[in-house]
């Protein structure tokens, strides 16, 4: 119950930012979620006991112990979509932190900058991901304290 009331009061402070996908709100059960995003059965994050994803077709939404604490989705496919984003965010809240990594998979080259900005009660990150397949802008808010997903902060 702690935790709900917790991700509750985070609600009003994420929602400014553009943490929502359309009528999904943090701290809504699996099964209210799924009334909203289609009766999608989501998958459990291997490495973490009571971490649960439901994948969407532009994004996905994370769970903790069956309570939706982390939302991502697609913003856009360019460059330009990314400086828009990253700058009205900067206008908006501060200067952000920023990260890059490179790296190789199954399906080849990787490369990722993200862009971070740390609140009391959740983390911002807007990331631009190149693939062989293209690039994708993405926004995730994650709120904080979620037992289940620790190496998330």
């Amino acid at each position: 119950m702690k935790y709900l009331v917790s991700v509750s009061m985070v609600l009003a402070i994420a929602t400014p930012v553009g943490a929502q996908i359309p009528g999904v709100r943090f701290g809504q059960s699996i099964a209210e979620v799924q009334a909203v995003v289609g009766n999608i059965t989501p998958t459990s994050i291997s490495s973490s006991p009571g971490a649960q994803i439901i994948i969407l077709d532009s994004g996905h939404i994370a769970f903790c112990d069956g309570a939706a604490v982390s939302m991502q989705y697609q913003l856009g496919e360019s460059v330009n979509d990314f400086a828009a984003e990253v700058e009205e965010e900067t206008i908006r809240t501060g200067e952000p932190t920023f990260a890059t990594d490179h790296f190789r998979t199954a399906e080849g080259q990787m490369s990722t900058v993200t862009v971070r900005w740390d609140f009391p009660n959740y983390k911002l990150e807007i990331g631009m991901l190149q693939t062989i397949r293209g690039l994708s802008v993405t926004r995730t808010v994650t709120v904080r304290d979620m037992g289940c997903l620790p190496g998330q902060f």
